[in-house]
Order: structure tokens, then C-alpha cells, then sequence
């Protein structure tokens, strides 16, 4: 592989990483999948290169970073998947006081109970 080419393929997988990291960032996974063969074929490309290992750091820099934010995408996605679960438990009836200090039990109707999914 020429100079020129190593370079280019170095160039061509700093901007993958950003784009996948603003891809993370913004919440557009279906970008990261097309992301995926072409990160793949680069990284392969990169495996037969002699390539500096400082630039090589770098370039690992950037994929540790972009893991570390696509595990808290998945965190709170699984966060706020749990917190939506919550939110659906069937919760006990009301107790409240009339005028006359009489305690009354508010329940649930039929049609309360019925969520759409």
C-alpha cells in the first residue's frame, strides 16, 4: 500500500468515527449499521498497512470513545425501558375523604385498566 493510500485510509476511518459518533450522539442507530461495512472494510484495509502507531492510537481513541457512548445510549434506553414498565404496574385503588370525613376508595374502572399497546 503507497503512502498516499495509507493516508487516505487513515483520513477515510477518522471520519467514519465521526460520523458514527454523531450518528451516537443523535440517536440515528440505523446509520450505524450502515456504518458497519464500510468500518469494516476500512479497519481491514488499516490490519495490512504499516501504519504509525501513534496515529493508530489515535484513531483507537476515537473508537473506545464512540463504544463508551453507544454504552450509555444502551443504558438509558434500558433505563427508560424499565421506567415505562413501571409506569404501567396496576397501582392501588385511591383512598380519599368526602365532605363529611367518610373515607371513600376511588378504584379503577374498566376502562382505565385498558391501555392500548
Amino acid at each position: 500500500m503507497s503512502l498516499f493510500e495509507r493516508c487516505r485510509s487513515v483520513d477515510l476511518m477518522a471520519d467514519l468515527l465521526a460520523r458514527e459518533r454523531n450518528a451516537i450522539l443523535s440517536g440515528q442507530f440505523s446509520v450505524l449499521v450502515r456504518l458497519l461495512t464500510e468500518k469494516e472494510r476500512l479497519a481491514k484495509k488499516l490490519s495490512k498497512s504499516e501504519v504509525d502507531p501513534a496515529v493508530l492510537g489515535d484513531l483507537k481513541t476515537m473508537a473506545m470513545r464512540n463504544e463508551t457512548l453507544l454504552g450509555a445510549a444502551r443504558y438509558g434506553l434500558e433505563r427508560a425501558k424499565a421506567r415505562i414498565g413501571a409506569l404501567g404496574t396496576v397501582r392501588p385503588d385511591l383512598h380519599t375523604y368526602d365532605a363529611s370525613g367518610c373515607r371513600t376508595s376511588i378504584g379503577k374502572t374498566a376502562r382505565q385498566e385498558d391501555r392500548r399497546r
